[in-house]
């Protein structure tokens, strides 16, 4: 395999080094509306803790998740995606967690680099799960809470037939649990 070539014949290294990081494009016409794109990054930035665990990197200034966060006229942090939504996110960072500057793909970089084909489909599992996770959800839904990280590691476990690197990692990665639920259609 390939990944295995380069870091045998060319000595490539990716896991231990401070600059070198996975980044994952996800396609905007994989969204079907505004309020799924929403959903979406509301699940990865309401759930920071967890993500950067399971992605094996810590906030860093390549892939930042403080950039949600904007004063209000009091200058108190408020959570807001405005600026990640519209405009196709022109108004913030490229060196965000989920990079919006693109015009036809929204860039996870909050992944730490990975030369293991189980760490790169792990990634790639999070990044169709979080999708497909919030593509029907509803407003009733948010409400109830289900952009909590419980919810979403329970909606893998019952998926795991689908997303077996995640599942994997998630149930190896500290403090982020699946309850040791028993694997359904394994």
């Amino acid at each position: 395999d390939y990944i295995e070539k380069l870091r045998t014949d060319y000595s490539a290294r990716s896991w231990d080094t401070e600059s070198c990081g996975l980044h994952v494009h996800v396609s905007r016409s994989a969204f079907k509306s505004g309020a799924h794109t929403h959903r979406f990054l509301s699940l990865i930035y309401r759930n920071p803790r967890e993500m950067m665990k399971l992605a094996g990197r810590k906030n860093s200034r390549y892939a930042s998740f403080s950039d949600v966060y904007k004063p209000d006229e009091w200058g108190v942090p408020q959570f807001t995606l405005r600026d990640k939504i519209h405009n196709k996110g022109w108004n913030t960072e490229r060196y965000s967690a989920v990079n919006t500057n693109n015009d036809y793909t929204l860039e996870l970089r909050f992944f730490r680099g990975n030369m293991k084909r189980e760490g790169i489909m792990s990634a790639l599992e999070l990044c169709h799960a979080s999708v497909e996770y919030t593509r029907d959800m509803t407003l009733s839904d948010v409400k109830l809470g289900m952009l909590k990280w419980e919810w979403f590691a329970d909606w893998v476990s019952a998926n795991n037939g689908i997303y077996p690197n995640l599942y994997l990692r998630m149930s190896k990665v500290p403090s982020v649990s699946l309850d040791n639920k028993p694997l359904i259609n394994a």
